[in-house]
């Protein structure tokens, strides 16, 4: 993937630096391209004495950093050469050596540079939970695409704390049961995964056990000891992790690709670099099919596009973006520590459900009412309602508008269904979009076929959620096309 993936953020970028593109779109676009500029960012969470730094030097295959630094904050990106820099709350900014990671104590963010292969694909951040617990949690989610939990036992302590993280975030997290040995030593391990089980699915994505100072422990031996590391369930943790950051990067990647297709003729390298030729008209339904495909794979990962703002402003993002519960293997399942004993009948836990699609949050008009069953009644009263005839050619625009009034009509006839509604509301943007690309008339169309693919991508979001709510925005996004398409009939006459 790594020579197509150079390609196309080369490309994403060269588009972004071309004039013609729409300003919403040249957001979206800029969005992914820091996304994809960027390794996947994980944030390491936790009480005290949970096994945080443990995991994070098992993550760098080295003990980096050590378990006397203390920092509210620490982060570890890419860098050729080591550097690190650690700031205190009265303003002190200092530099330090590797081996004075040691003497770094009661800092309130330190930031590391160093030449570690994993810190190509994957940034590590830690997160104290102490003192302003709530406030530093809520920092860690935003600046993070990942979220690993560890515990020994999450009690309702961590329970309180673990219920303020927002559920858009919940979806991209792991619960990392640490010191599995010690569980497992004192027959309470398969106990512990039992008790914990109905949170997968629900609150995390995930739950895995792991033996953190036996994986590292593997990791000291010249070779590194297999048996140790896979027994550990180290070797668990970080594939199921780096899968998820896999997916959720190729997700990203499909949805750069439908940018490109979408805003993009060709591209043309120069002396100067790549340069993009933008298209005088955003292509859409050649590319629906392969959108819908892309929703589905990435609303799990990717963010609302106001939130990967917010998270630059304070180095997140979908925070990534981004993996698949199906993906993530259950507890069960996952290595076990040498140590342990066979577990007690433990059930095997139910696969996560698939995650619940944030559909982007539209304009609603200022008359829209809020139930299923009134905005049923308004699309009866309203969008059913055709234009009257007129002695002027007829154009594309009445065409749009008597398929939007016999939706309309056909709402009309369905009862609170909201699989039926929003099936029909779906297949009648479809049905504009195809009007719009096919149309070759000179008609001044403005903004309604980037109105109209908007609503498409909305419309495709709202029919995974398949609830009374999602139905009802459909209907309303319905509605407020038919205005925008007779919005442009009086410059007709």
């Amino acid at each position: 993937m790594s020579d197509s993936y150079g390609e196309i953020v080369r490309r994403l970028e060269a588009a972004l630096n071309t004039p013609g593109i729409p300003d919403a779109a040249r957001a979206n676009g800029r969005s992914l391209f820091d996304i994809l500029s960027r390794p996947v960012r994980v944030a390491i969470l936790g009480m005290a004495g949970s096994g945080k730094t443990a995991v994070l030097n098992m993550f760098l295959g080295e003990r980096l950093i050590p378990q006397t630094l203390s920092s509210t904050f620490l982060e570890i990106v890419p860098g050729p050469d080591f550097m690190a820099e650690a700031s205190y709350p009265d303003g002190r900014l200092e530099a330090a050596d590797v081996e004075d990671l040691d003497d770094v104590v009661g800092a309130e963010r330190v930031l590391i540079a160093a030449p570690n292969t994993i810190l190509a694909s994957l940034s590590m951040m830690e997160a104290s939970v102490d003192g302003n617990a709530a406030d530093n949690i809520a920092s860690a989610a935003k600046a993070a695409d990942i979220l690993l939990w560890c515990t020994t036992e999450f009690n309702a302590a961590e329970r309180a704390l673990w219920e303020g993280v927002e559920e858009r975030f919940q979806d991209h997290a792991f619960l990392l049961v640490t010191k599995a040995d010690k569980l497992a030593r004192a027959d309470r391990l398969a106990d512990t995964l039992m008790e914990l089980a109905p949170l997968e699915g629900t609150e995390f994505a995930g739950i895995l056990p792991l033996a953190t100072l036996q994986a590292l422990r593997a990791l000291e031996t010249e070779p590194r000891d297999p048996g140790l590391w896979q027994g550990s369930g180290a070797d668990a943790v970080i594939s199921t992790v780096s899968d998820h950051a896999k997916a959720g990067r190729r997700a990203d990647l499909d949805q750069a690709e439908l940018f490109l297709a979408r805003y993009c003729d060709d591209f043309e390298e120069t002396e100067d670099g790549i340069q993009a030729r933008v298209r005088s008209r955003p292509k859409s339904q050649a590319v629906r099919k392969r959108s819908r495909m892309t929703r589905e794979r990435s609303t799990m990962l990717r963010r609302p596009e106001s939130e990967i703002h917010d998270t630059e402003a304070a180095p997140r993002s979908r925070r990534i973006a981004s993996r698949p519960s199906s993906e993530t293997k259950s507890p069960e399942k996952a290595p076990r520590p040498v140590s342990e004993p066979a577990p007690k009948a433990a059930p095997d836990p139910s696969p996560a459900p698939a995650p619940k699609a944030e559909a982007p949050a539209t304009e609603q008009p200022a008359d829209s009412p809020n139930t299923l069953a009134d905005r049923l009644g308004q699309a009866r009263r309203t969008l059913s309602r055709s234009i009257p005839a007129t002695p002027r050619p007829k154009t594309v625009i009445d065409t749009a508008i008597q398929q939007i009034a016999q939706t309309g009509t056909d709402l009309a006839r369905i009862t609170e269904d909201p699989e039926r509604i929003l099936r029909l509301c779906a297949e009648t943007t479809d049905g504009l979009q195809t009007l719009l690309d096919e149309d070759e008339s000179d008609v001044e169309l403005d903004t309604l076929p980037e109105s109209v693919a908007q609503s498409a991508e909305m419309m495709t979001l709202l029919l995974l959620e398949n609830a009374p709510g999602p139905a009802a925005d459909a209907v309303t996004l319905l509605l407020q096309l038919k205005r925008d398409f007779e919005a442009r009939l009086p410059s007709l006459n």
